[in-house]
């Protein structure tokens, strides 16, 4: 599992920063791509978190394993290895920093629109 975490500061101090958005119901659009992946509106968090999971899919087990043994035409991990592609997902959940149960599914779409990059 690969969990990536954003830290978010404004323009205060390092020991006393301000947070760089200010939590209502009257801005959230403010937050851009952003919002997305915030779960909890504290306004004195600022921080998201944004975990990654590549893993095999649900009810995949038993296909995934099956015949590795008995079939006798190629390496088991060969096998394998042209399985993975099949039988495992990446998932995206926003997850609350200060509350690790507290969590929301995100499409990845929000991830490449959060990380885009223009070169000029």
């Amino acid at each position: 599992m690969i969990a990536v975490s954003v830290t978010l500061r404004g323009p205060g101090t390092e020991s006393d920063p301000e947070p760089l958005f200010q939590p209502s119901p009257t801005n959230c659009g403010q937050y851009g791509p952003l919002a997305s992946f915030i779960v909890d509106l504290d306004p004195d968090c600022s921080e998201v978190v944004i975990r990654l999971t590549y893993a095999l899919k649900d009810g995949a087990l038993d296909v995934f394993l099956s015949d590795l043994v008995s079939s006798a035409d190629a390496a088991p991990l060969e096998r394998l290895a042209r399985r993975i592609p099949a039988y495992f997902g990446l998932s995206v959940t926003a997850v609350d920093p200060t509350d690790d149960a507290n969590v929301r599914t995100v499409d990845l779409a929000d991830v490449k629109k959060l990380l885009k990059v223009d070169f000029l």
